[in-house]
């Protein structure tokens, strides 16, 4: 079986995080669909880990960084897309048969 590469299950989309003023993360972006996978290399120091832990919001947690700008969509098994960049992880941007309409995090500070 194939994976389905239709409608991306996770969707991140220009992704920049600051610790102060050094920019860690600079315009990440990247789809990851239903039985694919994704591989993030680079050497040490390159934004690997800070990149997943920016997707589920824990950098922010114990940390001077910010998620800068960029989006970070999942789309759940139901079809509705939950914005992780929001202020609540209640909040949908999308219906099932609509287009994914990017939202963008924004600098708290």
């Amino acid at each position: 079986m194939f994976p389905n590469f239709g409608v991306p299950r996770l969707s991140v989309r220009g992704l920049t995080v600051r610790f102060d003023a050094f920019t860690a993360v600079s315009d990440v972006g990247f789809d990851l669909h239903d039985g694919g996978t994704l591989a993030v290399v680079g050497e040490s120091g390159s934004g690997k880990s800070v990149t997943a832990l920016s997707i589920m919001r824990l950098i922010e947690i114990g940390t001077r960084a910010t998620i800068d700008s960029g989006a970070v969509l999942f789309r759940h098994d139901d079809g509705q897309v939950a914005d992780l960049c929001s202020s609540s992880p209640t909040t949908w941007v999308s219906s099932p048969r609509s287009p994914m309409k990017w939202s963008s995090c924004k600098r708290r500070g």
